[in-house]
């Protein structure tokens, strides 16, 4: 899924006091540093935990419970999961996992503080364990990257997702999917920076990797087409962005169903533009339907996967 600002509902966030995991510095983890296949099988080997199962459950509930909105359950479940994986020593991703899960349920509570410092130890438990290129460390770069994002922090997105593009480039070719994710994500950044010619480059192509790879009738083509219309908008060219909104909404219906929380993000975003070609009664109307689905629907936000 792509990394992009997430849609919000009007709820207020809740907050609950968790201990701040990541506060001791990254040196103080069991992680050493890189470890080949074989370590890391040894070390699962040498330790059959009856902890590990209990850890698979924490993190399947909390995903769960974050893809639901349920933040604060979410938090509680990753921050459990996290005082399990540090047990299981060298070798095993679940710690990052954890506190990249617990990063992102504290992040939509508004403690971004926080969730920059728990994404950030993720990170560094990556590197140490698998090396800097290695997927896991892509995965951790992205989520970071995706929190600085939201946070306004575009300068040190747009850091961390050349990075991660750098890195999927070189190990994947210049035309798989997931660079074309990274290209969408750094076009976004662009807009948000103003950089609208770069933006035009990366999002075209991003769209068009991604409508060879999955033809133009893919779902996973419309959050392309948006950030492309988006462009084309702060480029001066409206007619040719209601084309890609419209072509996006759409394609998206017809794939996904009208109810579905990706028609709520398409909406939300062509309200914007319609209320920016003067035409407020038609945004409103816009906002009103894609509001209707976030309140059907529990989902709080249609950010990154854990």
């Amino acid at each position: 899924m792509y990394h992009l600002k997430p849609i919000r509902s009007a709820a207020a966030w809740l907050v609950i006091p968790l201990t701040v995991v990541g506060s001791d510095a990254p040196a103080q983890s069991k992680v050493r540093g890189p470890v080949s296949s074989a370590k890391q099988k040894g070390a699962a080997e040498e330790k059959p935990s009856v902890s590990a199962e209990r850890l698979q459950q924490l993190l399947t509930s909390g995903k769960s419970a974050l893809n639901q909105g349920h933040n604060v359950e979410a938090a509680v479940s990753f921050q459990a999961a996290v005082s399990q994986a540090e047990t299981l020593g060298i070798g095993d991703d679940r710690l990052s996992r954890a506190l990249i899960g617990l990063a992102f349920a504290v992040h939509f509570q508004g403690r971004h503080a926080q969730a920059e410092q728990l994404a950030k130890r993720a990170l560094t438990v990556d590197e140490m364990t698998f090396g800097a290129e290695h997927p896991h460390t892509v995965s951790s770069l992205a989520s970071l990257a995706w929190i600085e994002f939201d946070q306004g922090k575009y300068l040190e997105a747009e850091r961390l997702y050349r990075r991660t593009l750098t890195i999927r480039e070189k190990a994947l070719g210049p035309n798989h999917p997931d660079v074309a994710q990274g290209l969408n994500n750094l076009a976004a950044i662009f807009i948000k920076q103003r950089k609208y010619a770069e933006a035009e480059q990366f999002a075209k192509r991003s769209l068009a990797i991604v409508e060879k790879a999955l033809g133009p009738e893919h779902p996973g083509i419309a959050a392309n087409l948006t950030t492309l219309a988006e462009v084309e908008l702060a480029r001066g060219r409206p007619r040719e962005a209601e084309i890609l909104f419209n072509r996006s909404l759409s394609l998206t219906e017809k794939s996904l169903g009208p109810e579905n929380p990706a028609v709520a993000v398409v909406l939300m975003k062509y309200a914007d533009f319609l209320r920016k070609t003067d035409r407020s009664a038609q945004g409103a109307a816009l906002e009103a339907r894609a509001r209707a689905i976030m309140a059907r629907t529990p989902r709080k936000d249609v950010g990154p996967p854990i």
